[in-house]
């Protein structure tokens, strides 16, 4: 992957919380990478570590959490203006090395991110219109009467109906998959470099779920984002991404192209999600997998899925396995991963 296609490079970020049990590693070690115009889906169970990634590079999980490693947005020139402690390369900028000042000018503009539940990410008692101008006001991206003008546009790029009667309208008063919509166009407000969507489709009905891919799949092609789609869905991973990481436990456990990871699996855990994936017309029960994932305390020892992969041995419990590349796109955290 050269350089010059890259948009977001992250490398061995960690993340750790203060509790009274311990020191709880939500991350370790996470490394991917994001071209332009490239949709890579993060994958997993809940409590794998997706939306804490995504809120990591976004800057917002507060004071109490102790974020490590490098997160390198590759963006021109607005990066350069931000600032940083070093350079991966021309235009890039550290997020993780920023201070909030200039964190502030980049979060919404060069790198954005639509939220899982827009109920509660909106604003209930500001109006649609507003909240859509707020994310250009705050980037000086227009006068006053330019900006109303932009929001309302916008609006109507995500393909809300009558835009300028649903701008005077505050959240209540619109379905989910339109208010799912208000939240894509704040996000895209200002033209990001680097869009993280975090479960967008979430509680959403197939048809409106079937819009919003489109949608987010249309606008990306226009300006030439890179996505990060996080999801649980493996069928959404199916229609929307190029590349897929499997996260498991704070670390990514298995990365490749789409179509080679649903042909050739190589984690237990990827291959597990997979044979979960419900077959109507295979008819049959649903299968689960065992166990559930358990919160990281101290110092990690061997493989986060140990506990629940039916072919660990002794091992898995004390050995950390070593990421390994199976190919030249695609790799994989497992000591026996090609007897998967």
């Amino acid at each position: 992957m050269s350089n010059e296609a890259i948009a977001l490079d992250v490398k061995q970020l960690c993340v750790r919380f203060a509790t009274p049990a311990g020191q709880v590693h939500a991350l370790t070690d996470v490394t991917l990478q994001v071209r332009r115009g490239e949709t890579l889906a993060l994958v997993g169970e809940s409590g794998s570590g997706k939306s804490v990634t995504s809120l990591s590079l976004m800057r917002l999980l507060g004071g109490r959490a102790q974020l490590a490693g490098e997160a390198w947005l590759h963006s021109g020139a607005s990066a350069k203006s931000a600032g940083s402690a070093g350079s991966a390369g021309s235009g890039a900028v550290d997020l993780l090395a920023l201070g909030e000042k200039p964190m502030m000018k980049l979060r919404g503009n060069r790198i954005s991110m639509v939220f899982q539940e827009p109920m509660t990410s909106l604003n209930p008692l500001q109006r649609i219109g507003k909240q859509v101008e707020e994310a250009l006001t705050i980037h000086g991206m227009g006068k006053r009467g330019e900006v109303r003008e932009r929001a309302i546009a916008l609006l109507g790029k995500v393909g809300i109906s009558d835009p300028a009667s649903r701008a005077k309208q505050y959240p209540h008063q619109l379905s989910g998959g339109m208010r799912q919509r208000v939240m894509i166009a704040i996000a895209l407000a200002c033209e990001p470099a680097v869009l993280l969507a975090d479960e967008p489709t979430t509680a959403l009905d197939v048809t409106v779920q079937a819009q919003i891919l489109e949608l987010i799949r249309k606008l990306q092609q226009e300006a030439g984002m890179a996505v990060v789609f996080i999801t649980h869905d493996m069928g959404v991973v199916a229609q929307i991404a190029d590349r897929v990481a499997v996260m498991y436990g704070g670390q990514i456990v298995e990365t490749a192209p789409t179509a080679e990871l649903f042909a050739a699996p190589k984690h237990p855990y990827t291959r597990a999600l997979l044979d979960s994936i419900p077959r109507p017309a295979e008819g049959g029960a649903l299968r689960g997998i065992p166990g559930q994932i358990e919160a990281i305390v101290g110092a990690p020892t061997g493989c986060r899925f140990a506990n629940r992969c039916t072919r660990a041995e002794a091992r898995c419990s004390v050995e950390v396995p070593a990421q390994t590349q199976v190919n030249e796109v695609h790799s994989v955290r497992c000591h026996f991963w090609n007897k998967v």
